[in-house]
């Protein structure tokens, strides 16, 4: 997951959710599923990063950038 570029909506899998939550986590054990602990982290980093809208379909997180004309 990355700054807001000028793509409007981008989908990170499952496992790069995971990947990017357990590299942030390295002291805790690694997550093997997108649980809602998980879900809660990765939405507070994206709207960090100024991500606009997201939402969990499954494993995946579909992130949004309403862009300003």
């Amino acid at each position: 997951m990355g700054a807001v570029n000028n793509a409007p909506c981008i989908v990170v899998n499952n496992k790069k959710v995971l990947g990017i939550y357990n590299q942030s986590h390295p002291n805790e054990e690694n997550m093997q599923k997108v649980i809602p602990k998980v879900q809660d982290w990765f939405k507070v980093k994206a709207v960090e990063l100024g991500w606009d809208e997201l939402k969990f379909s499954g494993g995946q997180c579909i992130l949004e950038n309403h862009l300003k004309k």
